[in-house]
């Protein structure tokens, strides 16, 4: 089981080290409940990990797309799970939006021909 401690403590790491660390807690985070707080803790620390890295575009473009739709669409569910969503869960949601739109991920997005599932996804 990943450790939201350790992800907080990583970010000095070389950035395949570092994106092997973030898929396996975007998997682990993906085998629970989206309404799951464990859940909901290590997608908080996987995006705060890879904002937080000097290395985050180098995390980025190693990930797999599907792993951050996956991350997307968890943060959106809980969003709208809530009547009245906190407003850390709102940022939250915006900082992995963030990561979404970066050249990074935004070129792999073209090159994959998925440009209009994405375009869905973020909206």
């Amino acid at each position: 089981m990943t450790d939201v401690q350790d992800l907080k403590n990583l970010t000095d790491l070389p950035a395949n080290e570092l994106a092997a660390r973030v898929d396996a807690a975007l998997d682990e985070a993906k085998q629970r409940d989206s309404g799951d707080a464990d859940s909901r803790q290590l997608d908080v620390a996987v995006v705060g990990l890879i904002r937080g890295s000097r290395e985050c575009n180098s995390i980025l473009e190693r990930l797999e797309l599907e792993s951050l739709a996956g991350l997307l669409e968890r943060f959106v569910d809980r969003l709208t799970d809530e009547d009245d969503a906190p407003d850390d869960l709102r940022r939250h949601t915006w900082d992995a939006l963030d990561l979404a739109r970066r050249p990074a991920v935004l070129r792999r997005i073209d090159a994959s021909g998925a440009s209009g599932l994405w375009g869905q996804r973020i909206l």
